[in-house]
């Protein structure tokens, strides 16, 4: 969608979109995320007493943080799903899928092979190396997706540089007695070398279907899926006006799915932020600037504000906030926090840990946490991301979990609706005609327009329905009747300001059919 149009739109209502956000926070929503599993070092003859499993729990009325008795491991590729009451299903540390008995799932293992690749059985060492889908309209289904890891030799040093066979597994929560079975495994959707890690996704505009996002290694390069209620189908690439660079981070959609950003750490001390628009309609993204940054880390994260607006780079040393709605996203960098010198005692050690900063999720409860790169039992919060500089409120080390950890589970935004009034809607297919006037030969003259465009038809044999015209945001802009044995139709369109609009044609309340126009003036 116009980012330009979006961002006016934020403006003239920031207090709404607020309050919108808030409320879906805290609506009875579906809680697929609502469980955080940790830790690692069970059952390990260490001296070390805190190693071992624990959960932040988000499923009840307030957060609960306790330990478990389970025996996988994390080591950063970390992803669980629960049902929309909250219960837990299953999980994964890219190794194996477990069941909510903490048993491994019914085919449930060989996603990878421990010992092969250069990494050991605590888990794949990828941060958002693993997502978990809901399968639309395919009740008690679900779809793991990753990657499969590559290395390759530079002189005398093995390096970590991508994934490759980029792959699925659909997991049936109505087998086993509902405790669940893998019907399908490591069923390959490309086998192009990919960035390390950084699977995400966001709604499709119908509120329905998922955008699954993973970008080529130091390409411009991004590959699309739509996981339909059909399947998974491959929208292709898209190719950004901008490079980006390979190197561990985080990548994540904004909540409402309008925006996409990705974190590189390319090289020692050669860092770079991309920020980009996104169209839930086409899978379209427009580059919106990169961010460059010189601190030497191997590991840091990104995470987005629930009211979309905020991006925060939690880096080693500092946390940086961007402002999406900022005419130059780059140059808004501002920093909210500075790491404070604290140093966390390890039970067991002789020495003390820092707790600086690595990778952030955003919560259901609408905060933002963030994990150290350290192996520590602190957690930082940013209290209100929704709000500018300082008064984010970032609270150092301010969570203890129960045992020691090095990892955040990897979430989209489950509850992210359809966007209201889009024209792009894939549920509208219409059945409204008879078949044969289902796909009418329609088009937009000129395209692009300045002051009217003329809708003209092939089949003169429609019945009367009528014209929408929509903005970026689907929201609806002007609304004409559209007589019968249309030939061609002349529209005004004036007063719009240049920017690109949606052209849908209607019967019966349904889209047929939607066509882009630009407005030039």
């Amino acid at each position: 969608m116009p980012r330009s149009i979006y961002i006016v739109m934020k403006k003239i209502f920031p207090l709404f979109v607020v309050a919108v956000s808030s409320v879906m926070l805290l609506q009875a929503q579906p809680k697929y995320d609502c469980y955080w599993m940790f830790g690692y070092g069970y059952n390990s003859s260490s001296p070390i007493p805190k190693y071992g499993p624990s959960v932040m729990d988000f499923c009840g009325d307030s957060l609960q943080m306790y330990e478990i008795d389970r025996p996988m491991n994390f080591s950063f590729t970390n992803a669980s799903m629960s049902d929309e009451a909250g219960n837990l299903l299953f999980y994964t540390n890219g190794i194996y899928i477990a069941n909510a008995q903490h048993e491994p799932m019914l085919n449930g293992t060989g996603l990878h092979t421990p010992g092969t690749s250069g990494f050991g059985e605590d888990g794949i060492p990828v941060s958002q190396g693993v997502l978990i889908l809901p399968w639309p309209e395919n009740p008690g289904k679900y779809v793991v997706f990753y990657g499969q890891l590559i290395y390759l030799y530079f002189n005398i040093t093995w390096l970590t540089v991508g994934n490759t066979n980029f792959a699925y597994a659909v997991v049936d929560m109505n087998e086993e007695g509902g405790l669940g079975a893998v019907v399908d495994k490591n069923v390959i959707l490309s086998s192009d070398t990919l960035k390390l890690g950084k699977i995400t996704a966001t709604r499709h505009a119908n509120g329905r279907d998922w955008w699954i996002v993973v970008s080529k290694f130091h390409s411009h390069d991004m590959l699309r899926y739509l996981l339909t209620p059909e399947g998974i189908v491959d929208y292709g690439v898209f190719t950004l006006d901008i490079l980006i660079k390979k190197g561990n981070g985080q990548a994540v959609f904004s909540p409402d799915g309008a925006y996409y950003a990705d974190l590189s750490l390319h090289d020692w001390g050669d860092n770079y932020i991309t920020f980009t628009a996104f169209d839930r309609c086409s899978g379209e993204f427009t580059a919106m600037g990169q961010y460059h940054y010189t601190e030497e880390e191997a590991l840091a994260g990104l995470a987005i504000s629930p009211n979309s607006r905020y991006v925060y780079n939690s880096s080693l040393y500092e946390i940086r906030q961007f402002d999406l709605w900022a005419d130059n996203v780059p140059a808004s960098a501002d920093t909210v926090a500075v790491y404070d010198g604290y140093r966390e005692v390890i039970p067991g050690l002789t020495v003390t840990l820092p707790t600086v900063f690595y990778l952030s999720q955003l919560a259901p409860d609408g905060k933002i946490y963030i994990v150290s790169s350290n192996t520590v039992r602190s957690m930082h919060v940013i209290e209100q991301p929704d709000l500018p500089g300082e008064a984010c409120d970032v609270r150092q080390h301010s969570v203890l979990l129960p045992k020691l950890n090095k990892t955040l589970p990897n979430f989209p935004n489950y509850r992210l609706g359809a966007l209201e009034g889009s024209p792009c809607d894939t549920l509208m297919v219409s059945s409204v005609l008879p078949a044969e006037q289902r796909e009418p030969q329609l088009y937009l003259l000129p395209n692009p327009a300045q002051d009217f465009f003329v809708l003209a038809a092939d089949d003169p044999g429609l019945p009367a329905g009528s014209l929408c015209v929509y903005n970026g945001t689907g929201r609806l802009l002007q609304r004409h009747n559209l007589p019968a044995g249309l030939r061609e139709h002349r529209f005004d369109i004036s007063a719009l300001p240049a920017g690109m609009y949606y052209v849908s044609v209607e019967y019966g309340g349904q889209a047929i059919k939607t066509m882009k126009l630009v407005v030039m003036k």
